[in-house]
């Protein structure tokens, strides 16, 4: 199985309607350290999860992944015949796929791979807060460097 699960789920965090859990990612960084740390403990490694970066995998994807946005509609209307039930439960499926965990791999290279991408996203939006700042600074009025 490849990591490209992880990766795609991580990059949905680029799209505009994401942006407001892009503010969250330093604390949900640290909180799946204290899970891994508190699951190590209490369980230690199991058949998914067989090391601590493993499990942090799953802590951020069980935080990420229910709150992002989905593009993908439920069905809304009833199915009356046999081809209109194909058509439901395709768009049923594609909704229900589309934020899910499923595909996704818990391993310290998945782990580093979705950090890398969280701490870039992380990194661009402290880049684009300290623009906004200078940009909206009134003339004559020094602004202090947000770094």
């Amino acid at each position: 199985m490849s990591q490209t699960r992880n990766q795609e789920l991580m990059e949905k965090l680029t799209l505009p309607k994401n942006a407001r859990l892009r503010a969250q990612i330093p604390e949900l960084i640290a909180k799946s350290e204290r899970y891994a740390d508190m699951m190590m403990e209490k369980y230690g490694p199991n058949q998914a999860q067989q090391t601590h970066k493993a499990y942090r995998v799953l802590a951020l994807l069980n935080n990420i992944c229910p709150s992002l946005h989905h593009y993908k509609l439920k069905p809304n209307f009833k199915p009356w015949d046999e081809d209109s039930w194909k058509e439901y439960n395709e768009m049923l499926s594609a909704h229900n796929y589309e934020n899910s965990q499923s595909g996704a791999v818990y391993t310290d290279e998945a782990f580093d791979d979705m950090l890398e991408i969280l701490n870039r996203l992380a990194a661009e939006d402290q880049k684009g807060a300290a623009s906004d700042a200078l940009s909206s600074a009134e003339p004559g009025h020094p602004v202090q460097n947000p770094d």
